[in-house]
């Protein structure tokens, strides 16, 4: 149940802090940055967004059912998986049903994990309750989709700027997966470090979004700090599983029938200028 010690905000509330931007777009142009046009559009596109989503959201808390929660969640999977292979640059009718597999399979086993245990907790299933299950899957898809791009993109321009090495490694006997093992591990920790950065200064540099919400909506803090922990083992299990697993998945279609690297499968490389 929605706790009552939520404060709602008006509609004249929120354009109070929107007011907020007239001093940043100031100085936007006052310093000539020439972004103003992209920020407006920029936050014109997020409240629109967010405006439905919030609506159909509600439609979802009240319906409580699994076939609404499950159109849902494969729209937000779907989406991920266009934008992490936009981001990082590869060709998404070659990657597309690979990575969208492998995204899928692990977001949903990780997530149902997480609810399964909370579900002990409050003591009824929450796999029906889009209250739970939408933002849970959010939170988890979202940060998992960073590292994704990130390692995605790094394997890949790492194995454009190291060709030599790599031939050389081919030529000397090595098969694919171990002429790649050093480009899979560089991927991986560029992938990795902001995600321990962050969970490494959690507490102290900044408090999360979800304990932070939790404790204005009521909940004591050691309450919201146990969630959040779980949330963030989560959201690093699933980012390890799922980024380790798309490289291992591309790179049969990312590799010719003698185990070069194709460029035709890397837009970074078809529409450079």
């Amino acid at each position: 149940m929605l706790s009552t010690n939520v404060i709602p905000l008006s509609v004249w509330q929120l354009l109070l802090i929107y007011a907020l931007l007239t001093l940043s777009l100031g100085l936007l142009l006052w310093q000539r940055v020439g972004i103003v046009r992209e920020v407006l559009i920029a936050i014109t596109r997020m409240t629109v967004q967010l405006a439905l989503v919030g609506l159909y959201l509600t439609f979802l808390f009240e319906q409580k059912s699994l076939l609404w929660n499950g159109i849902w969640l494969a729209v937000m999977l779907v989406t991920a998986n266009f934008t992490t292979l936009k981001r990082a640059k590869m060709v998404r009718r070659k990657f597309f049903f690979r990575t969208l597999a492998v995204t899928s399979f692990a977001s949903l086993l990780t997530v149902t994990l997480l609810l399964a245990v909370v579900s002990g907790s409050v003591r009824h299933s929450l796999f029906y309750d889009a209250r739970y299950l939408i933002p849970l899957m959010g939170m988890l898809l979202g940060n998992s989709m960073a590292a994704n791009v990130i390692s995605l993109e790094t394997f890949y321009r790492s194995l454009r700027e190291r060709q030599k090495e790599f031939e050389t490694m081919r030529l000397l006997g090595a098969t694919v997966a171990e002429a790649t093992q050093p480009f899979r591990v560089t991927a991986l920790r560029a992938a990795m470090n902001p995600l321990i950065a962050s969970m490494a200064t959690m507490g102290i540099v900044s408090l999360p979004g979800m304990m932070t919400g939790q404790m204005l909506g009521g909940s004591p803090p050691m309450t919201a700090v146990a969630y959040q922990l779980a949330i963030l083992v989560s959201i690093f299990s699933l980012s390890v599983v799922s980024a380790t697993c798309n490289i291992l998945a591309s790179i049969p279609v990312a590799m010719d029938a003698c185990g070069n690297l194709r460029h035709d499968v890397l837009l970074a490389q078809t529409s450079r200028r």
